[in-house]
């Protein structure tokens, strides 16, 4: 009888460890992606915005919020398509955008960012 208790315990310490092995290689996988569609987004971020990184935290956030909304990483790296993107994104009701940031002034933020970059 206890051969078969330790024989059951092993099994389910065995099925405890591929999980936790699954779930480890799951997260592993899940930071790559996100690191790599981070990486996307940000050079089509650059077509329109090539100071990006030389922008207000408040102005990246807002755009890097933008940019998630739309799902630019899925985007074609064309200017047109960025602006479209980022517009949509402006517009839509449920936009992940920073704490504090009023929704109603959203998109006219986006059209001053692009209007001084774009020469509009």
């Amino acid at each position: 009888m206890t051969g078969i208790v330790n024989r059951r315990r092993f099994g389910v310490a065995a099925l405890l460890v591929l999980l936790a092995v699954g779930v480890a290689l799951l997260l592993v996988h899940a930071r790559q992606q996100g690191s790599k569609d981070g990486a996307l987004a940000k050079a089509r971020l650059a077509l329109v915005v090539p100071d990006f990184d030389h922008l207000s935290q408040d102005e990246r956030a807002m755009l890097v919020g933008l940019a998630r909304t739309c799902r630019l990483h899925e985007r074609p790296a064309q200017t047109e398509a960025v602006v479209s993107c980022l517009r949509e994104a402006a517009r839509d009701p449920h936009a992940l955008l920073p704490t504090g940031v009023e929704r109603t002034t959203v998109p006219a933020r986006l059209e001053q960012l692009l209007g001084h970059r774009l020469g509009a």
